[in-house]
């Protein structure tokens, strides 16, 4: 990483099962922490309601698009033996599920360099509530930027000549099979799958919202519509 910024590998707990993750150490951050909206729902972080929604802003006052913050989660967080009830606030991040801002260095008084990309844990506030036994150093990770999914709704004639080029792959699903499997699926489970699909993947809530686009698409329209999913770094 450049400038001032160090990601690290951390550990959620529950109490029920670790969760192991990564996040960025941001000194630009004003914030004391953040955990991204889609983690947090896919992981099933615990959610507390601000009594006041908070307003974020990006370096140059601007509000960020995402809007207020009205959430926060407060959980476990265990950085190599370094053990917190941490507190984020719940928002739209980018490429890291976790950012620990400025207050949240100066808490723990955290002697960071960057020469060495590596933060030690040896204040007397951590060695008193946080890592009684010893000081404790985390290295720096390097982690790719994740895999993005880039969606866009095209003419049927469009798809099969951009298959054909053989720049994207591809999967052939109308939306009566779409439509069928789905309904098998809430007959055979006995709950309607919009319900049980919330709590799922980022990947399974994109093919339904897919899904139902393209059925309103459809309707509206007199030439046949297809999804287009491709991967991209």
């Amino acid at each position: 990483m450049d400038g001032n910024h160090i990601v690290i590998s951390v550990e959620l707990n529950d109490g029920v099962s670790p969760l192991p993750t990564h996040a960025l150490v941001d000194c630009g951050a004003t914030g004391y922490a953040f955990v991204d909206e889609e983690f947090a729902r896919d992981h099933n972080l615990p959610l507390f309601k601000l009594k006041q929604p908070r307003s974020l802003e990006v370096i140059d006052g601007r509000p960020v698009e995402s809007g207020n913050i009205t959430h926060l989660t407060k959980i476990e967080m265990n950085i190599n033996n370094h053990r917190e009830i941490i507190p984020m606030f719940i928002t739209k991040l980018g490429h890291y599920p976790i950012v620990l801002g400025l207050p949240w260095l100066q808490r723990h008084d955290i002697d960071i360099s960057f020469a060495k990309n590596s933060l030690t844990f040896s204040s007397d506030f951590c060695l008193s509530h946080c890592c009684p036994r010893n000081a404790v150093t985390i290295q720096g990770i390097s982690i790719d930027p994740p895999e993005k999914i880039n969606i866009s709704m095209i003419a049927g004639s469009t798809f099969i000549r951009t298959v054909k080029k053989g720049v994207v792959a591809a999967f052939k699903m109308t939306l009566f099979e779409l439509d069928r499997a789905l309904r098998n699926h809430e007959n055979k489970n006995k709950e309607p799958l919009t319900e049980r699909i919330e709590s799922k993947s980022l990947y399974l809530r994109t093919i339904m919202n897919i899904y139902l686009s393209s059925e309103r698409l459809s309707q509206r329209s007199s030439h046949p519509i297809a999804p287009m999913i491709t991967r991209s770094h």
